[in-house]
């Protein structure tokens, strides 16, 4: 179907069809380069969690978790969570670790082993 151009009267300069003339539109701005296209999930630090943790169990005598929980926008099931976590222990174990090669104690029977080798008669 072939288009059919409004015709445009040199006096008024306006479209037949009313007198409006189209709406200009603008672009959307740009995203800002150091947003990314996707949203990254937060991330707590252990030290973070346990200081959390901290907080809730003394506003828990005054019914004040929801307040910490709006404050440091997370859901009541992440405490559970973090409790479960350090009551098994699982911070603890985040603590800075012995950096370098391992020491592995010397087994005695290796220390013998070439020795019986060449004793055994062939």
């Amino acid at each position: 179907m072939p288009m059919v151009q409004p015709s445009i009267t040199a006096a008024a300069g306006t479209a037949t069809d009313g007198g409006r003339r189209p709406t200009v539109v603008a672009a959307p701005a740009a995203a800002a380069p150091e947003l990314s296209a996707r949203p990254r999930r937060r991330t707590f630090t252990a030290r973070d969690k346990l200081r959390i943790l901290a907080d809730a169990d003394r506003a828990a005598a005054t019914s004040g978790i929801g307040t910490i929980l709006r404050r440091e926008g997370i859901y009541s099931s992440a405490l559970t969570d973090w409790r479960r976590q350090r009551d098994a222990g699982a911070f603890s174990a985040l603590g800075p670790a012995k950096r370098g090669p391992k020491t592995v104690e010397a087994n005695p029977l290796t220390a013998r082993w070439p020795c019986s080798r060449r004793t055994m008669p062939v």
